[in-house]
């Protein structure tokens, strides 16, 4: 299974699913990038804070003055049809996961798992 995984902390990335072909990527910038590059993943698991602006806020939610969120990406990747077929949304932002758990809801997307990843029990991969 193809996984892309986007977060802005790379400390999380040692703690990825191991076995599995995992591509990570830090910025809403790196996240198009690849997706033109390389096309649909099998899943893709967001994070919706991607900068310290973000942190305890709305984020850059619908506000052109803030760099873009994971709700952003998430909204990019359905206008051009990179649709997987899982999403995981493993940000600690209950509202911003929430927001990009309902982005893909009436999409092509299989599976929606939202769980907050907990570098002590990565569990959402056990759902894949």
């Amino acid at each position: 299974m193809k996984i892309l995984f986007l977060d802005d902390m790379p400390s999380r990335v040692p703690m990825l699913r191991r076995g599995e072909d995992v591509e990570y990527v830090r910025t809403s910038r790196e996240f198009v990038e690849w997706l033109i590059r390389y096309g649909t993943p099998d899943c893709i698991s967001f994070d919706h804070d991607l900068s310290e602006e973000h942190y305890g806020s709305d984020g850059g939610y619908m506000n052109p003055d803030r760099p873009p969120t994971g709700t952003d990406c998430a909204r990019w990747a359905i206008e051009k049809g990179f649709i997987p077929r899982v999403v995981i949304v493993h940000s600690w932002n209950t509202d911003g996961s929430r927001r990009i758990a309902d982005c893909f809801k009436g999409t092509t997307v299989e599976k929606i798992i939202v769980r907050p990843f907990n570098p002590n029990h990565p569990h959402m991969w056990e759902e894949l």
